[in-house]
């Protein structure tokens, strides 16, 4: 918020309420065969939450698949505007013909053919020619097909790009499910809830905070920040 309020941001005020859970919160079983003394018995044992938690992700995993989605639709959203709105291309680069021969431009395709088969390598002589001339001593690998992966152009991670939206995307599309279910809550844990006030110099705003602290550990297990109104110093009538 420092962007948006400015620096320094401070509280304007707080009315935060401990929660303590009138019930142990539901946990995870595991049940099998157990073999134990000669006899076979059905049993069950308690599982940890996180690794019950991680396990139910995993089995069902609608997190992964929303953020997929939100990625697959930036990178169609650019695709779309890249065909609405074309940049100009060079002149001729999509016009090149598979008969043309260089001067000898009347000749028939079979000239051509065996007059392409002189002029390129074979593919051997070709990764050996990308070779570097120092392999030991450079970063290249000494298998000049390897070598010529390493030389394969990556895509652009660069901000702005296409992959570096869509990576966005997922990382927020998955950061606000996660934050929608932030599992199950320990045992002996209580809760902190209330809203929250900033101010800078910019304007003020207001969050409902919740917070999980676990008096076992003395640590947070998780934070939750929901912004409920923003406003700003300097503002505008809508309209003229």
């Amino acid at each position: 918020m420092s962007n948006i309020l400015g620096d320094p941001l401070a509280l304007t005020g707080f009315w935060l309420v401990h929660q303590f859970p009138t019930r142990a919160p539901p946990g995870y079983v595991r049940s099998g065969l157990e073999i134990a003394g000669g006899n076979i018995s059905w049993a069950s044992r308690p599982m940890d939450p996180d690794i019950g938690d991680r396990l139910q992700t995993f089995m069902k995993p609608m997190h992964v698949v929303l953020a997929i989605r939100d990625a697959y639709l930036v990178l169609l959203a650019r695709q779309l505007d890249r065909l609405k709105n074309p940049v100009g291309t060079k002149e001729g680069a999509s016009g090149l013909s598979i008969y043309s021969n260089g001067p000898g431009e009347g000749q028939d395709s079979c000239d051509g053919k065996q007059e392409q088969s002189n002029v390129q390598p074979p593919l051997n002589e070709g990764l050996k020619e990308n070779m570097p001339p120092n392999a030991e001593n450079s970063n290249y690998h000494p298998s000049a097909l390897i070598s010529f992966l390493q030389r394969i152009p990556l895509p652009d991670l660069g901000p702005g790009s296409d992959l570096h939206l869509a990576s966005q995307a997922f990382k927020l599309r998955l950061n606000n499910e996660r934050a929608r279910d932030p599992g199950t809550p320990r045992r002996g844990a209580f809760f902190i809830t209330g809203p929250v006030g900033l101010k800078g110099p910019n304007g003020f705003c207001r969050f409902e905070v919740r917070g999980e602290f676990d008096p076992a550990r003395h640590e947070w297990r998780t934070v939750e920040m929901e912004l409920k109104d923003l406003n700003m110093r300097r503002q505008r009538a809508v309209g003229n």
